[in-house]
């Protein structure tokens, strides 16, 4: 077999697991910060999301910490998104959606660590150990997601407020077929 031949299918078998992963799409965090330092919520610099192929299914896996200065006992989220030429707006009681969130739900959190009630404690969770979340049921709208979303999250605890600056990009990088 040539040299080139033998090389050009080892370079295609180690980049295949990627490229056929979740279809092909990549997510990446561009930008994931507190707006100030006296943001409750503070995200820790290289705070990262990737999509993984296990066992057929894709899964979102964070790999990272987040830091809660102090209690929350309220949390009203207002978003003001852009994605493409469409802004996203809106409001989000996260306490009352917490209230009213499915057993599933509640197990994602519980999996990462989170809290599934207010009030949310102080502290720093972390997602270090490669347990992540299965979004094969979405992988079908991931085509509709591609390209950057930017934008900011505030909070407002009622004794306290957490501002975050986000940027994200969906990508098909590789097509097959």
């Amino acid at each position: 077999m040539n040299n080139n031949v033998l090389l050009f299918v080892t370079l295609l078998a180690s980049m295949l697991p990627g490229i056929l992963a979740c279809g092909g799409y990549k997510f990446e965090i561009t930008k994931m910060e507190a707006c100030d330092s006296s943001s409750v919520f503070q995200v820790q610099p290289g705070f990262k999301v990737d999509l993984v192929e296990d066992d057929g299914k894709c899964m979102a896996v964070p790999n990272g910490c987040i830091t809660v200065k102090q209690q929350c006992d309220s949390a009203t989220m207002t978003y003001d998104l852009m994605r493409g030429i469409a802004p996203i707006k809106g409001t989000r009681d996260c306490c009352s959606d917490m209230e009213n969130m499915s057993s599933e739900t509640k197990a994602i959190l519980a999996m990462f660590g989170l809290p599934d009630q207010c009030p949310v404690e102080a502290g720093t969770v972390c997602s270090k150990d490669g347990k992540g979340v299965d979004v094969t049921a979405y992988t079908s709208y991931f085509s509709m997601l591609t390209g950057p979303t930017t934008g900011t999250i505030k909070f407002d605890h009622g004794n306290a407020k957490s501002c975050i600056k986000v940027g994200c990009k969906m990508t098909k990088p590789f097509r097959i077929g």
